[in-house]
């Protein structure tokens, strides 16, 4: 499996766990979900910047 695929995959993930948590009603829950949505956004610019090359 290649870089670029196992970012995509990751990036998947990423957006279901965001929505899974972003529903708890915890402070808990929207904390996990903001770290994870930091995370889907540098796995972005990663995908962006090897796009480029």
């Amino acid at each position: 499996m290649d870089i670029q695929t196992r970012l995509s995959l990751l990036d998947q993930h990423l957006s279901l766990l965001i929505e899974s948590t972003e529903n708890c009603d915890s402070l808990t829950g929207e904390s996990v979900a903001a770290t994870l949505f930091i995370i889907q956004e540098q796995v972005r610019l990663v995908q962006n910047s090897m796009n480029k090359e």
